[in-house]
């Protein structure tokens, strides 16, 4: 069993069908299954929404417990480590060490080299914010075992987590690149675009806007092919900023009125909506730093700095 089997798209449909699926398992008492179904639920939480009126960082966190009380009835010491470390990226900083500490034992007693790696992953990313230069060394180490077991979904975490940790403009756009390509390479254009987001906002501070056309398209297909209309209004944004430098006026109006299509579809002013955005981005960031999440907040942390830079006008 693995998450594979639960590998959705990260739309309102996926979550749908993860929704059905789950609810299948439960009627048919296929507790093994149903934990790598929680699992799966507790990722998309985060990113579509969550099917609760809970916030989606708690309900994530209650979903990943969850799948761990099941993996622990059914003996399943890989789902385990699977969520203990989805529980440990949400729990507050005092309570991501035993999760993590119980997640490494498990792995060296089934002597998993992979999921040892995974483990090493995680606590790089809960020492993001207290203790950077051990974090970009766990990362890295845990990136050479992916690299060479051939996990190309691990290597691109990895790679995005170093993209967020390090200091070097040009590094952190070309680890977030690769991350992109190789999100690319195994058919999952969501994260594709999350790392063409972090590399655009580091290819700004080392190239000229004008030279950056490229990038924001192939950024604008990510987008497109995870249909997020979010990320799909931003680059169209960034596509118009970068021809305004270019001096292409008709290039402006363009992307501008693709922008603004995108943008009201949701019935709402810009003012309306950008208060939402700023509202629900800082929210987010407050969530991820009571859990300890700091990649997760450093994000968060982006995008309103992009936010407040572009309040509409009344």
């Amino acid at each position: 069993m693995s998450l594979g089997r639960w590998s959705f798209p990260q739309t309102e449909e996926g979550l749908r069908l993860t929704l059905q699926k789950i609810q299948e398992c439960r009627e048919s008492g296929n507790d093994e299954e149903l934990g790598y179904g929680l699992l799966a639920l507790a990722f998309l939480v985060k990113w579509v929404r969550s099917d609760t009126e809970k916030d989606p960082f708690q309900r994530a966190h209650e979903l990943s417990l969850e799948a761990l009380n099941i993996f622990r009835g059914t003996n399943d010491k890989r789902g385990q480590v699977k969520a203990l470390i989805s529980a440990s990226s949400l729990a507050p900083p005092f309570g991501k060490n035993p999760f993590l500490d119980e997640a490494e034992a498990l792995a060296k007693e089934i002597d998993d080299e992979r999921l040892h790696a995974s483990v090493m992953a995680a606590r790089a990313r809960s020492l993001g914010l207290s203790d950077q230069r051990t974090a970009i060394q766990l990362q890295q180490k845990a990136l050479e075992i992916f690299r060479r077991i051939g996990d190309k979904q691990q290597q691109a975490q990895s790679l995005f987590s170093l993209a967020i940790l390090s200091d070097v403009a040009d590094k952190k756009r070309d680890m977030a690149l690769e991350a992109a390509q190789i999100n690319r390479d195994i058919s999952d254009p969501s994260n594709a675009s999350r790392c063409m987001f972090i590399a655009m906002m580091n290819a700004e501070e080392v190239t000229p806007l004008v030279e950056l056309e490229e990038l924001a398209k192939q950024g604008l297909d990510d987008a497109q092919r995870a249909a997020d209309h979010d990320q799909e209004s931003m680059w169209y944004g960034k596509l118009a900023q970068i021809a305004i430098a270019k001096g292409l006026p008709e290039e402006v109006k363009k992307y501008r009125r693709w922008e603004s299509d995108l943008q009201d579809s949701d019935g709402l002013t810009p003012l309306e909506r950008w208060e939402r955005d700023v509202e629900s981005t800082k929210s987010f960031i407050a969530l991820a730093s009571t859990v300890g999440n700091t990649e997760m907040g450093k994000c968060f942390k982006s995008e309103l700095k992009i936010l407040r830079t572009n309040k509409p006008k009344r």
